[in-house]
């Protein structure tokens, strides 16, 4: 309701802004482990808030509010997480809807993905669908999920999809879009992606079996890693280790 109240009228956000430490208050109501419906609405405000204010992505920036996405969305990412993510990520006021316009949340969706094919990867034959833990019988993934992720996770009803659907887009605009390749420039951000890809090919190779999803992904990943190696916007000593790790 507050979220609706305040995308139905900029002058009740202006208030509201002006009123209270808005930026810290937009972390506050996200929590350190949201459900996908409040982290969905949160980047909803802040996506509101980046069309009403040139200064929000700055003063967002100097409370952590990046970083703290980052540490934060891979836990509830989903479909509508991705969605509005990506709303805040471009810019869909023009014509040309692959325009980048907030960079900033490139970390947190590169992060999702780590998380979300981390997770693929425990995706395991059918023939390991139970494991006898302290006396209880347990499906696979509940056991996987709180070794790999902690008690308490819960994984992604379908977050082989999720990270899929994630890495299709990252592909799409790896493709179409200038503003997207500059990103790269950046050499953290390219560093964060090849250690993903390192990352996922370490857990692949662990398991007794490779699905069908499992080696779609890895396809996948070598798609976006080969775009990056021949991307004149990625440093020459980046584009060599994509080389040797593809």
């Amino acid at each position: 309701m507050l979220i609706s109240l305040l995308r139905s009228s900029p002058q009740l956000l202006q208030k509201f802004a002006a009123a209270v430490p808005f930026t810290r208050v937009c972390l506050l109501l996200l929590g350190d482990r949201p459900s996908s419906t409040v982290a969905t609405e949160v980047l909803k405000l802040v996506c509101i808030s980046i069309d009403s204010s040139q200064t929000f992505v700055r003063k967002f920036e100097l409370v952590s509010g990046w970083v703290i996405l980052k540490n934060v969305l891979p836990y509830a990412w989903s479909e509508d997480v991705h969605q509005v993510a990506f709303d805040i990520l471009l810019d869909y006021k023009g014509d040309d809807k692959t325009i980048v316009r907030c960079p900033h949340i490139i970390p947190a969706i590169i992060t999702s993905l780590h998380r979300g094919l981390q997770y693929s990867a425990t995706d395991l034959p059918a023939i390991f669908d139970t494991l006898s833990v302290e006396g209880w019988s347990v499906p696979t993934s509940s056991f996987l999920c709180v070794k790999q992720f902690g008690v308490g996770s819960t994984p992604p009803k379908v977050a082989g999809a999720d990270s899929e659907v994630l890495l299709e887009a990252l592909i799409q605009l790896q493709s179409t879009s200038p503003s997207f390749k500059q990103i790269f420039k950046s050499t953290q951000v390219t560093q964060q992606f090849i250690d993903t890809h390192l990352a996922f090919v370490s857990a692949v190779k662990s398991l007794p079996e490779i699905s069908q999803r499992v080696t779609s992904l890895m396809d996948k990943m070598c798609h976006f890693a080969i775009a990056l190696a021949l991307d004149p916007s990625v440093s020459e000593a980046q584009q060599a280790e994509v080389i040797r790790l593809l």
